[in-house]
């Protein structure tokens, strides 16, 4: 079954414009879980209410808005509503275009913290041969290109790359979204290394080098054992619980163990 875009516009790339059209490129096969009230299981139902009108809100009559203003009591006393028809007129180049401004050198990637979701980027009925041209030219030459877009009047930094045969668009954070990660808690600096310790470290690491194996092999174990918990329940059999992982403070002895356990699967 064909993908259905979710959105349409134009690929700019420098004098360059070429229609294209956004798909979404993962689709979530976690469990839906429901609001339940524990005394009586019953699903619980959803209430817009209106404290000032002192009424339950229809979904037709809600409108976003930003606080502008508190009172003296700092509660929010005014708000300005902005609707979409207004999101979607704000004087932006990037509206309804993704515009390339221009390509990272051979090689260079985008670092993953910087990624925040993926999606397929294709060509209109009719842009075909112009599309099939820059991906082949961006495949060839192991480039990506940057630039911005602006959809729902947000707009976004994003990375235009070919996978497979198709491109693909990346949403990117912008640098100033980014946490400082020196803020992590704990972090070790300055540590020293016995040479020994590092030999072993990269010994593991060898031995479980991928070499068939790609993320295509890699499953989700969690819906599979989600959906025996439910079965289980159902019908009021006992539930396993979780083997918690031993930590060890003997760094040599794991590593040891970790790459004989890595040697044992290769032979097997």
């Amino acid at each position: 079954m064909s993908l259905r875009a979710y959105w349409s516009g134009t690929l700019q790339v420098g004098l360059l414009a070429l229609p294209v059209k956004l798909y979404g490129a993962a689709a979530s096969h976690d469990t839906r879980f429901r609001l339940l009230h524990g005394v009586c299981e019953t699903p619980i139902a959803q209430v817009r209410r209106c404290e000032a009108c002192q009424r339950d809100v229809a979904f037709d009559e809600l409108v976003k808005g930003v606080e502008v203003q508190r009172d003296t009591r700092g509660k929010p006393s005014r708000f300005v509503v902005v609707t979409d028809r207004e999101m979607d007129a704000l004087p932006l180049p990037t509206a309804g275009a993704i515009v390339l401004d221009g390509f990272l050198p051979e090689g260079v990637g985008i670092p993953a913290v910087l990624r925040e979701k993926t999606v397929y980027l294709g060509p209109d009925e009719k842009a075909g041969r112009p599309y099939a041209l820059l991906h082949r030219a961006l495949f060839d030459g192991n480039r990506l290109g940057l630039g911005k877009v602006a959809i729902r009047g947000r707009e976004h930094l994003v990375a235009v790359e070919p996978w497979g045969l198709t491109l693909v668009l990346s949403q990117l954070y912008f640098a100033d979204e980014i946490k400082d990660a020196l803020e992590v808690p704990d972090l070790p600096v300055g540590e020293e290394f016995r040479a020994e310790e590092l030999a072993l470290a990269r010994q593991v690491i060898e031995a479980l080098t991928l070499q068939q194996k790609t993320w295509a092999d890699f499953t989700d174990a969690s819906g599979e054992a989600l959906a025996g918990l439910i079965e289980a329940k159902r019908q009021g059999l006992p539930v396993g619980e979780r083997v918690e992982p031993v930590l060890t403070g003997d760094i040599m002895a794991a590593l040891r163990a970790s790459l004989e356990r890595a040697r044992k699967e290769q032979v097997a």
